[in-house]
């Protein structure tokens, strides 16, 4: 944090001196002090010392905390942290033990600057969370007082805010940064001009955090209207936002590599450097960086070196993360010319920074990512690492790097899960994990390869456990989040506390979403969001189990997996790399590993694949047949060989995703698909379907929603958001058949409303939408199923909606279109519309890839709830429905599988009824008989 951030302008306003000072010598030493401030630490100290003491023998309290609070910014800006300390120390002193101190001026003001002092302070031992609870708290003090909207308070509040959102860039919160941004933009443009130096620090850090997270255009902009606007300025306080936009601005160039470019304003910008500049340290590893990448590797190294020298003596020669991070860049630049023994030398000596305790060499060691100062530094710091031993192991097959590349895997997982909470947002973790995602590929990869090299089955347990690791992480944390609110001993009027601060970021967030930006509702976001973070906090530290259930990190093995599956069912769960794709089989006494090719072409293919099946034409059956066989050859025929299975779980990535396995051809006979030979069903990952099937759901009724849609809606703001959805006319008759299977009811046309949703679902074993459906591809959370319309209430239900509702049902079918396609993240898998119900505690899903047909629709789902009326699994239930459409058309054309394999199911496939049922009354009937028959026998 730099000077800008320590309520830079506090003194400014009090203008204490030229007000209170008792003597002109004290303004003589006061106006010397400013002048050496930023360019000479000892001869500012020097004056300091003559001021504090003078205005200490004068007993003048106003100019002693002025001169402090002078002085605690000024060591921040020589990163003099012991001296730091003490005049924090000293300033708390004063506050705290002078008599009738709250009669002294601006005394809120210094207690303020104050706390901003020791929010600095801890930022800069790296003690963020700390740094982070001081700088609210002065939100706090400022809402709470009866001047907040003043403008020394708004100017405050900037400053602090601007803190918050330092610790959030370097924290790698995106989200939580972009609010925070969001809420100082709202401060300043309500007064821009009385804002004007706000706005320019403002400027300068939100471009830094769009370079940061990769919005590299909208940022230069940003930063060249800086360099115009500060054009003029002589301050020094001006030359430092211009060094600090300049360096944004190369950094910014680098990244797209614009090197040149780059090297021109690295050239311009040195005019405004001082000797023994503090800027000069980052400016010389911007210049390392350009020469490395014009390959000058040894000018690139002395900068570094140079670089490294500046950073110890700023820093004392004391650990810190910035050291690090330039040794992590002397390291992948020895890495780049395949020096790898001294690379590994400089990653060790970039972990040692972060911890007090780590002083090994050794590559095959890693700090405790509970001792370290930054664990968002320390997973970084091992990702270059485990990347470089890869690297290294390839190039030179040294198996000691391929052994702790191995090591380095799992301690970067640990890394990962000692960081994840502390991520308030779901979208910043989200960010996390699609950076740290490549690390995954890398740990498949050396696991793959250390099974190739010794045939040791363990090897496919520890790939086993980095995809688990990979897979659906948000979805786990979410389920697991639920479970911890039922059996961490937490109160049920918390509960309900928590699921109000939901409801209501839920209800604001759709208020804002997809229109112009809205000043209050904005606010209300901020604020209420701010409040359920620290409300979760104050959870997970009063309510210590439900924190251990919240965080637990442990997913499934397969020794475990083995002794839960039966002997009918193999799961084949895949993970797909830039151009691998490989899949680990489990059956009941096995485990295969294999790895194929994973080209563009593959992809095209599948993609392909996916086009001829949503978009029906005849005379394209034979070849959507060849594709099918070819993709079944390429992607499942190795993971099934040797199995003497009929059942399948698939556990899908990347663009696997959606493909509907069961109409893959396994010979080239026409109508040859699995679903001939296998039931199959999908899961996120297995430790979800082995979570799932650990609930235990509550006996309920069928509920079913079937809404009229005749393609007039009344209402225009319906029209406007939800289009002029055309007439279903199969889904009244698809509702009412399934009922004749299961006790429930079927709410029909007008019935068809939320309303009647939120009312019904708690009781419910079974949840079906027969509706309109439409997926939002850009912002997946405002995908949503139509209800019936209603001129007093809404009719979507977006995702958004869902992640609101708790749903513990067995089973909820989305008989509408495309309710299981959407983007596709990295980690995640399909955000999809059915995934809000995931979300929700639904156990299984039935859901679909394409846009389905009305009628056949109805034939099928008839088909189907009659197969779990009789108990059957889920999964067997779809496909003996799926058969059963297929024997009973005659309709070739109707018989192409978009018609009937675009329904998939998901989660746990436990029959929703026993067989027992019938059993019982067949014994109900012969005891008695039997009864009878025994009294006779005795008689006779």
């Amino acid at each position: 944090m730099k000077k800008s951030i320590i309520l830079y302008l506090l003194l400014s306003f009090f203008n204490c001196w030229s007000q209170d000072s008792a003597t002109e010598e004290m303004n003589q030493w006061y106006q010397r002090y400013l002048t050496h401030q930023y360019q000479n630490k000892d001869s500012a100290t020097f004056y300091f010392d003559k001021i504090f003491d003078l205005a200490k023998t004068k007993q003048q309290i106003g100019n002693v905390l002025g001169i402090l609070n002078y002085q605690t910014i000024t060591n921040s800006y020589h990163f003099d942290l012991e001296n730091l300390r003490v005049n924090i120390k000293r300033m708390d002193s004063v506050i705290s033990n002078t008599n009738q101190i709250d009669t002294v001026t601006y005394i809120d003001a210094y207690r303020n600057a104050l706390l901003s002092a020791k929010g600095n302070y801890y930022y800069k031992i790296n003690d963020y969370p700390r740094s982070k609870l001081i700088l609210e708290s002065i939100l706090d003090k400022i809402a709470q007082g009866n001047d907040a909207d003043s403008h020394f308070n708004q100017v405050t509040k900037i400053n602090t805010l601007d803190n918050l959102a330092t610790i959030a860039i370097k924290t790698q919160k995106k989200d939580r940064a972009l609010e925070i941004f969001n809420a100082i933009l709202n401060i300043i443009e309500r007064n821009p001009e009385a804002f004007a130096e706000q706005k320019v620090s403002y400027n300068l850090k939100f471009s830094k955090s769009l370079t940061e997270f990769g919005d590299y255009e909208a940022s230069k902009k940003i930063q060249h209207t800086l360099i115009d606007n500060l054009k003029g300025y002589s301050s020094e306080k001006s030359s430092n936002f211009i060094k600090s936009n300049y360096q944004n601005l190369i950094r910014n160039y680098l990244l797209q590599d614009s090197i040149d470019i780059a090297l021109r304003y690295i050239e311009e910008s040195k005019q405004f450097y001082n000797k023994e500049d503090p800027f000069e340290k980052q400016l010389d590893l911007l210049i390392g960086d350009v020469y490395l990448k014009k390959g000058d590797v040894e000018k690139a190294v002395r900068y570094y070196k140079k670089s490294l020298s500046s950073f110890k003596t700023y820093r004392n020669n004391k650990k810190h993360e910035d050291i690090a991070s330039v040794y992590v860049k002397l390291a992948n630049l020895e890495r780049q010319r395949s020096n790898f023994s001294e690379s590994f030398l400089y990653y060790q000596k970039a972990l040692q920074q972060l911890s007090p305790q780590f002083t090994n060499n050794t590559i095959t060691e890693n700090p405790d990512p509970f001792t370290v100062s930054s664990k968002i530094e320390l997973v970084k710091i091992l990702r270059e690492k485990l990347n470089g031993l890869l690297e290294g192991y390839k190039k030179k097959k040294n198996d000691e790097w391929l052994k702790a590349s191995l090591d380095t895997s799992y301690d970067l997982i640990t890394g990962l899960d000692a960081l994840k909470p502390e991520f308030e947002s779901k979208v910043d973790k989200q960010f996390l994990l699609t950076q740290m995602y490549p690390s995954f590929n890398s740990m498949i990869e050396i696991a793959y390869q250390c099974y190739v090299n010794t045939q040791d089955e363990k090897y496919i347990r520890d790939a086993f456990y980095f995809m688990e690791k990979s897979k659906s992480i948000l979805l786990l944390e979410a389920t697991r989040s639920s479970q911890a609110f039922e059996f961490g001993n937490v109160p049920s009027t918390i509960i309900d506390k928590e699921r109000q601060y939901r409801a209501t970021i839920i209800h604001l967030e759709k208020q804002q979403f997809g229109k112009k930006e809205n000043t209050a509702i904005s606010n209300a976001i901020f604020k209420v969001k701010n409040e359920y973070y620290q409300f979760i906090k104050d959870l997970e530290q009063q309510y210590p189990k439900y924190y251990k259930l919240k965080y637990k990190t442990d997913v499934i093995d397969v020794p475990e997996i083995q002794t839960k599956i039966n002997g009918h069912r193999a799961i084949v769960t895949y993970h797909a790399t830039l151009n691998s794709l490989y899949s680990i089989t489990i059956s009941k006494n096995d485990i295969k590993f294999n790895r194929v090719v994973f080209d563009q072409l593959l992809r095209d293919e599948i993609t392909s694949f996916y086009q001829q099946l949503s978009n029906p034409k005849l005379n394209q059956i034979k070849e959507l047949n060849t594709l099918s066989l070819h993709l079944y050859h390429r992607v499942l025929q190795q993971p099934l060989e040797g199995l003497n299975v009929d059942k399948l779980t698939i556990i899908a990535d990347d663009v696997l995703n959606y493909i509907p396995f069961d109409v893959l051809s396994f010979s080239k006979q026409p109508y040859d698909y699995l679903v001939k030979k296998y039931d199959i069903s999908y899961a996120n990952s297995v430790t979800l379907l082995s979570e799932a099937s650990n609930t235990v759901s509550k006996k309920g009724k069928l509920i079913a929603f079937a809404p009229t849609f005749n393609g007039s809606l009344t209402t225009a703001p319906a029209i406007a958001e939800r289009g002029d959805f055309g007439p279903l006319l199969y889904n009244t008759e698809e509702v009412t058949n399934i009922t004749k299977y299961f006790d429930g009811s079927a709410f029909v046309g007008n019935e068809a409303s939320i309303a009647s949703l939120d009312t019904y679902m708690k009781e419910s074993t079974i949840i079906h939408f027969a509706t309109h459906a439409v997926a939002n591809d850009e912002s997946p959370d405002y995908s949503y199923l139509a209800f019936a319309s209603d001129t007093t209430a809404l009719d979507l239900l977006y995702v958004k909606d869902v992640y609101g509702y708790t749903i513990h049902t067995d089973m909820v079918t989305l008989s509408a279109c495309q309710t299981g396609i959407g983007k596709l993240q990295k980690g995640e898998g399909m955000l999809s519309l059915a995934r809000g119900f995931n979300y929700a505690g639904a156990k299984s899903l039935v859901m679909t890839l394409w846009k389905i047909n009305d009628q056949t629709t109805a034939e099928l789902m008839d088909y189907f709830y009659s197969g779990l009326s009789e108990g059957k699994s889920k999964d067997k239930a779809l496909h003996d429905a799926k058969l059963e459409y297929l024997n009973a058309t005659e309709d070739d054309f109707l018989k192409h599988p978009y018609y009937w394999s675009g329904f998939v199911i998901s989660g746990d496939m436990t029959p929703l009824t026993s067989n027992s049922f019938s059993l019982w009354w067949l014994l109900v009937l012969i005891i008695p008989v039997l009864l009878v028959f025994i009294k006779i026998w005795k008689k006779n």
